[in-house]
């Protein structure tokens, strides 16, 4: 039981001595000060700037509400101040650009419609059999319904037996003897 004693009275010991090591309590508690009063600076500066951008966000509504109004009066000839006037009449100037360059996006985007309608007309129309109007294969020269040619395709020419006469083994295009047999396949390849 001694042991046990001297044991927790060694790691007392040594737990004070870390602790005065470091400063003791009194720099362990300067130290919780400093971070205290630290994080207290960084909550007043947040603070401070969440507030700076709420007033400059009003101070610009405000601005531009207040330009809004001196174009509407100059527009409507009711401006009273000339030294507003050239500024009036460029913001002036600049809607009409504005509005102008909105209706030509508009014609643009409406023309663009247009052409990818017209486009996906075009590629419907060539699925279809111009003759019968069926669905037409996705490969071959003529339409499976009504044997009718379809324009802008041809027909293969013929590449000779994909496979061997002999074995029924699969012949690469231009090969003269099968690969599997040594059959001669160049007469009918």
């Amino acid at each position: 039981m001694a042991d046990v004693l001297k044991m927790f009275q060694d790691q007392a010991q040594k737990m004070i001595e870390q602790i005065n090591d470091k400063g003791g309590l009194r720099g362990m508690i300067d130290g919780l000060r400093n971070r205290i009063e630290e994080a207290d600076r960084k909550r007043d500066v947040n603070r401070v700037r969440v507030e700076l951008e709420r007033l400059d966000t009003q101070y610009a509504d405000l601005t531009r509400a207040i330009g809004l109004e001196a174009v509407s009066l100059y527009e409507r000839n009711m401006l009273k101040t000339p030294e507003l006037e050239p500024l009036c009449q460029h913001v002036s100037d600049i809607h009409k650009m504005l509005e102008s360059k909105k209706q030509e996006l508009a014609q643009l985007e409406a023309e663009a419609a247009a052409e990818q309608a017209a486009r996906a007309a075009q590629a419907q129309a060539q699925t279809r059999c111009s003759v019968c109007g069926n669905p037409l294969p996705e490969t071959g020269a003529f339409c499976a319904s009504c044997g009718a040619p379809i324009h802008g395709r041809t027909t293969p020419s013929p590449a000779g037996p994909s496979h061997c006469p002999v074995c029924n083994a699969e012949i690469r295009l231009g090969a003269k003897f099968c690969g599997r047999c040594g059959a001669d396949v160049s007469t009918s390849n």
